[in-house]
């Protein structure tokens, strides 16, 4: 009779660490894709992004077009996503994933993550974790986890099955949606297929439109960041609203660098994009200076006026160029 397995670990697993990428799910993703030699390309050039201005909040943040549907990825990956809402026994489902050679990404409740000191027992946060491995004489899985939220640095990490089995139970019972999926697997289907990078260049050509209305709501956040820093007070009452969307344009734009750099190999390109992030950062530091430092003056508020012209002047440089090169 063959003994029963009490530990396994599934070889190839490369955690996505470059920048952060969307969300955990996203990175769990790419990471459980890595296993099966899936290249991260495929999922980082797969979304278009559009900007938009709100005038009325006022406010900017960003859309993401998507290029592929995940069943095209699955294809072109040779991969297929087993996606089940629920689990009667959730250490046993993961166990026998593992033992099939299939990583698999679970969803739980942060509360419960005895491990995490940012959330555990302060915030009912839905999260996704890649397990890749299992010791059954500890008890313990072998997961892909980052240790506070707004890391973007995963390593390979051990949790308790009970752990597991609380978090994912309370995630069923607080956080899961209609439409969400509380455990995914990925298994080998077929062979591989060549990235097409003519679908990014086709779905820039197909929305030249929405391309220039994005670069002017960029204007549009810029004009208003200048007129609401002239004054003191005003700037003050709003940072917090600018300072929000502004890091999170930042994130995006280091994506966007990368979709460029991948579909485009241009180097003039790439270096503007270089400077689109460093200009973005620059902006963000100043009023963060201004707002946990009492940095306001004549000067600093100068020196943001000439790196917002410089950093709209960029943003036209890769606007000009993307709907010269698309199809």
């Amino acid at each position: 009779m063959k003994a029963k397995k009490t530990y396994k670990k599934l070889k190839g697993i490369k955690p996505f660490n470059k920048f952060g990428f969307r969300s955990c799910y996203y990175h769990q993703l790419i990471t459980a894709f890595s296993k099966f030699g899936v290249d991260d390309k495929i999922w980082l050039m797969n979304y278009l992004q559009i900007y938009k201005f709100d005038a009325e909040k006022p406010k900017i943040f960003v859309e993401e077009l998507e290029i592929l549907s995940e069943k095209e990825i699955e294809n072109i990956a040779g991969l297929k996503l087993i996606k089940k809402k629920r689990s009667e026994n959730i250490i046993d489902e993961i166990i026998n994933s593992i033992d099939k050679g299939m990583p698999a990404i679970v969803a739980v409740d942060g509360y419960y993550l005895d491990y995490r000191e940012d959330i555990y027992k302060k915030r009912h946060v839905g999260h996704f974790l890649l397990f890749y491995g299992y010791d059954k004489t500890t008890k313990k899985f072998i997961i892909n986890e980052h240790m506070y939220l707004n890391s973007q640095t995963y390593v390979e990490s051990k949790v308790d099955f009970k752990v597991i089995d609380k978090s994912f139970k309370n995630y069923l019972k607080r956080l899961t949606k209609p439409d969400s999926y509380g455990i995914i697997k990925i298994k080998r289907k077929c062979k591989p297929s060549a990235i097409d990078i003519n679908k990014y260049k086709k779905t820039v050509s197909k929305n030249k439109t929405l391309i220039s209305e994005s670069l002017t709501s960029i204007k549009q956040f810029c004009d208003y960041l200048l007129n609401v820093s002239k004054d003191e007070v005003v700037l003050r009452k709003y940072i917090d609203a600018i300072l929000e969307p502004l890091g999170i344009l930042r994130c995006k734009k280091v994506i966007n660098k990368h979709q460029l750099m991948f579909v485009y190999e241009n180097d003039d390109i790439n270096d503007t994009a270089d400077k689109i992030v460093e200009a973005q950062i620059y902006i963000y530091g100043i009023l963060a200076r201004i707002k946990l430092a009492n940095a306001y003056s004549e000067i600093i508020i100068e020196n943001l006026r000439r790196k917002l012209e410089k950093y709209i002047m960029l943003e036209e440089k890769v606007h000009n160029f993307l709907l010269a090169e698309s199809l």
